[in-house]
């Protein structure tokens, strides 16, 4: 995805706390520091975001509605840590991601890549 997107490292200045790689059907946010990920009105189907900083949070900024997502979240020991439904309206959400973790936001009904059957998993609200 990375090789395949358009890839756009942002706030130069700040030593880019954030990092883009964008294709038709994903976005991918790769956070170093603390800094809002801009998410466009327009986000395709399934928005990734890696917390490479030391911070336990991500926070995003939809330029739009985002309607109803399936949020799951993910541990760097590949623990889930979260996996629910929630819904992004226009404006700041704060997301619980551990450092190193990284979270998937995908449009509710859309499968996960792979998926062959829908599994029950655990759920904890971050």
């Amino acid at each position: 995805m990375i090789l395949d997107g358009g890839l756009t490292p942002l706030e130069p200045q700040s030593a880019f706390p954030v990092v883009l790689s964008a294709t038709p059907n994903k976005l991918l946010a790769a956070v170093y520091g603390a800094a809002v990920v801009p998410v466009p009105a327009n986000a395709p189907a399934t928005v990734l975001i890696v917390n490479g900083a030391s911070y336990d949070r991500v926070v995003i900024e939809a330029a739009g509605a985002l309607g109803k997502r399936r949020l799951s979240v993910v541990s760097c020991t590949g623990a889930t840590v979260c996996d629910r439904e929630v819904e992004l309206g226009a404006g700041l959400h704060r997301i619980d991601v551990p450092p190193n973790g990284y979270a998937t936001l995908r449009l509710a009904g859309v499968a996960k890549p792979g998926a062959t059957r829908a599994r029950k998993k655990g759920v904890n609200k971050p």
